[in-house]
């Protein structure tokens, strides 16, 4: 299946289309943006999106730096340092998208530590590893980053 992943920051917007099936996953293309060069994140994904022969994706996931809100008009996200907002809904509806989520740039890192490896991984204090115990994300980008990750059974 093919899908859409983006990452919108405070100055630059990365794109990628990659076919992903049960246990693996190829990039097809990816693009990096300048935000400055852009009126809204709107005409970036219309410029990312015109050399392809059909928008058709199985799920469409933009991870935005800036806190994502439900809303009765779909999921909207004002981005942190830059005067874009986003709207879920308005955007399936324009791309002509059948799944598509918003969510937070650093829940979005949260969903991805448990496919590191332990050579991505760097100690910084030395202590056992509790298994399926909380988990911090932490970092500076557009602002200062965390999520927060407690399993749920």
């Amino acid at each position: 299946m093919r899908i859409l992943a983006g990452d919108v920051g405070g100055t630059k917007t990365l794109l990628c289309i990659a076919e992903c099936d049960a246990d693996t996953m190829r990039i097809i293309r990816q693009q990096r943006f300048e935000n400055a060069a852009y009126e809204n994140f709107n005409d970036v994904l219309r410029t990312f999106l015109q050399p392809e022969h059909s928008a058709d994706f199985a799920g469409v996931c933009v991870a935005v730096a800036g806190p994502v809100r439900d809303t009765p008009t779909g999921q909207h996200v004002k981005v942190t340092n830059l005067p874009w907002e986003l709207n879920g809904h308005a955007l399936a509806r324009e791309f002509s998208f059948r799944r598509m989520r918003l969510i937070n740039d650093f829940a979005a890192i949260g969903y991805g530590i448990e496919g590191l490896l332990d050579e991505d991984l760097v100690v910084l204090q030395a202590g056992e590893p509790v298994a399926h115990g909380p988990r911090a994300v932490i970092g500076a980008g557009t602002g200062l980053g965390q999520a927060i990750l407690v399993l749920q059974l």
